[in-house]
């Protein structure tokens, strides 16, 4: 029987993919559950094999990291880690690296993310419907901001990086635009450039 990194049997992968999906953020998995997510991946043709770091997983890691006061991705795995361990003490001390979470983010690709927000925005808007109105016209918000990213030459290619009072930044910069429905804070479709 072959072992993965963390010391898990591979045929028991599925079975702790469950057990994390179990453990972590319900209520947004009732918006975004799991096989939604598998029927996107479908759709746009991305495969993966059978580990601890599904999809689903690594999305709703995202989504966590999203709304995790630290701000950081590890302490937001931490987070989702410790849930599955309350629960299932057997997997105490054997999370995955924050390497191999890393990977797990970067393997998803831009589509995924894409389709997600569109689904998640539609299904959003329904919900809404009877309370994103008033006096008969429905009212959105704009709003942007700057992020900042890390030092990679593909992303300085992409996105540029803003000019100061001290010349050229050090890092590449994405403006990010969004409309959302003012009564719920739903993004209805955002802009992301240089």
């Amino acid at each position: 029987m072959s072992v993965n990194s963390f010391g898990i049997a591979r045929q028991n992968s599925p079975a702790i993919s469950q057990k994390i999906l179990a453990s972590t953020l319900n209520a947004i998995q009732q918006l975004l559950p799991e096989n939604q997510i598998q029927q996107v991946c479908r759709e746009i043709g991305y495969t993966c094999r059978e580990r601890v770091l599904t999809p689903a997983v690594t999305v709703l890691h995202m989504i966590l990291a999203a709304i995790w006061p630290e701000g950081s991705f590890n302490a937001s795995w931490q987070v989702q880690w410790a849930a599955v361990a309350s629960r299932h003490p057997e997997l105490a001390g054997r999370s995955p690296s924050r390497g191999s979470v890393s990977k797990a983010r970067k393997r998803l690709p831009l589509a995924l993310w894409e389709k997600l927000c569109t689904y998640i925005s539609k299904k959003a808007q329904a919900w809404a419907e009877s309370f994103a109105y008033w006096r008969g016209h429905r009212v959105v918000l704009l709003d942007g901001t700057c992020v900042s990213m890390p030092d990679e030459p593909a992303l300085f290619e992409t996105f540029g990086t803003n000019t100061g009072y001290h010349g050229k930044g050090r890092y590449p910069l994405a403006r990010v635009a969004t409309l959302c429905l003012a009564g719920t804070m739903t993004v209805i479709v955002y802009a992301l450039g240089g």
